[in-house]
């Protein structure tokens, strides 16, 4: 579909009444919520709400003028696509180092010229910039179309080792990642882009002395908004972080809130509670503050 784009939005509990009021028995059911199929669009009111309300996700090449019937603005777009490159590429990037809960998980993916009439239809761009709801809706495409490999790091491994620096974990990572993705390749990458974490010497460094580093790589800070492939590798890693999250709540019976604030430790401290230390341990970076803080609440006579 060309031109294709995806707006999402936060629906308050009267902008989705009157949503729903406008289309009324038009709207038909799905597996994520309401949908309705328009002339150059698709909107899906999503089923499950956040703290700041519902989410409306629209897409299609009229996406921006069902938007602005509403009111809504479309999210702007960045230069991704602009950019200086050199195709194919890989580029790798990294998520959950921000979140108390859950694993670190980098992802490296592959990526053709040919790729990018794809990746602009999929609206593609850095991950922290797109509403969750549409990275599940996205990812699954882009797992399909692209040759990737994700290497994930559970919160009990992280914690088996404190004495290793969080970098280094990191650079160990992308470094394994970048190493298999190269055997299933047939043909080579021109390029390897990192979203840069660390400076080049420094990265190296982590990685002395392990056998078959891969060396050659680009390093490029905000390189999600530089380089598809590290776009599209920051999108399949917070998809695979929040199926991860997904399956470790339906473990222990709970939903994980995401990133590291007041809402996180409250949780953490009832998860702890309820649940114990060992629990704790399984599912928290324990180098976090919040852990500490936590752990003291909870032991404090």
């Amino acid at each position: 579909m060309q031109g294709q784009e995806t707006i999402v939005i936060s629906l308050s509990k009267e902008k989705e009444q009157a949503v729903r009021a406008h289309y009324g028995s038009r709207l038909q059911e799905g597996p994520l919520g309401s949908f309705y199929r328009g002339d150059g669009f698709v909107f899906t009111i999503y089923r499950k709400a956040h703290p700041d309300g519902k989410k409306m996700v629209i897409q299609g090449p009229k996406a921006s003028s069902e938007a602005r019937k509403w009111g809504f603005a479309p999210i702007a777009s960045d230069n991704l696509f602009a950019s200086p490159n050199v195709y194919p590429q890989i580029g790798s990037d990294e998520v959950g180092t921000g979140d108390f809960f859950g694993p670190i998980l980098v992802v490296a993916c592959y990526v053709g010229e040919k790729d990018l009439p794809f990746l602009k239809e999929l609206g593609v761009g850095d991950s922290k910039k797109i509403e969750d709801e549409a990275i599940l809706e996205r990812g699954p495409r882009l797992i399909k179309a692209l040759p990737y490999v994700a290497v994930s790091l559970s919160p009990a491994q992280l914690n088996a080792r404190p004495e290793v620096n969080m970098n280094a974990f990191k650079a160990r990572m992308h470094d394994r990642a970048y190493q298999v993705l190269l055997t299933k390749l047939k043909e080579p990458p021109a390029a390897i882009y990192q979203d840069q974490f660390a400076p080049k010497d420094l990265y190296y460094s982590y990685l002395e002395g392990r056998p078959g580093t891969v060396r050659g790589v680009r390093f490029d800070v905000k390189g999600e908004s530089k380089h598809p492939a590290i776009a599209a590798a920051s999108m399949i890693a917070r998809y695979a972080f929040l199926g991860e999250m997904e399956a470790t709540g339906k473990k222990y019976g709970v939903h994980f809130p995401l990133g590291a604030g007041k809402e996180v430790e409250r949780f953490a401290l009832d998860f702890y509670e309820k649940k114990g230390l060992t629990a704790l341990k399984e599912t928290a970076k324990e180098r976090f503050s919040t852990f500490l803080r936590t752990v003291g609440k909870k032991e404090r006579p």
